[in-house]
């Protein structure tokens, strides 16, 4: 992982104004992005992150899978769902 705040799958993360919830760590560097996480309440679908250095942005934007094709999503679908509490981040 790059020079990225420290984050844990189950962790809200802000990419820009949207509110995504991190389902999984890219630490061994053999993706191009630091992190997967959760978005889209509507139909929830996994995207890739990365660290700006300064942000989080999505590593393509218009390149994501839904959630229910993504093995490592399903423990973390239905806390998405329910929301973020904290709006800190």
């Amino acid at each position: 992982m790059s020079d990225a705040p420290p984050i844990e799958p189950g962790d809200w993360i802000s990419v820009g104004t949207v509110d995504c919830l991190v389902i999984e760590l890219h630490a061994d560097d053999s993706k191009s992005v630091d992190a997967d996480v959760i978005c889209n309440p509507g139909r929830p679908a996994v995207y890739g992150v990365s660290w700006s250095g300064e942000q989080w942005t999505f590593a393509h934007p218009m390149h994501g899978d839904y959630a229910e094709h993504h093995p490592a999503a399903d423990p973390y679908v239905q806390r998405f769902r329910a929301g973020r509490l904290d709006k800190r981040h």
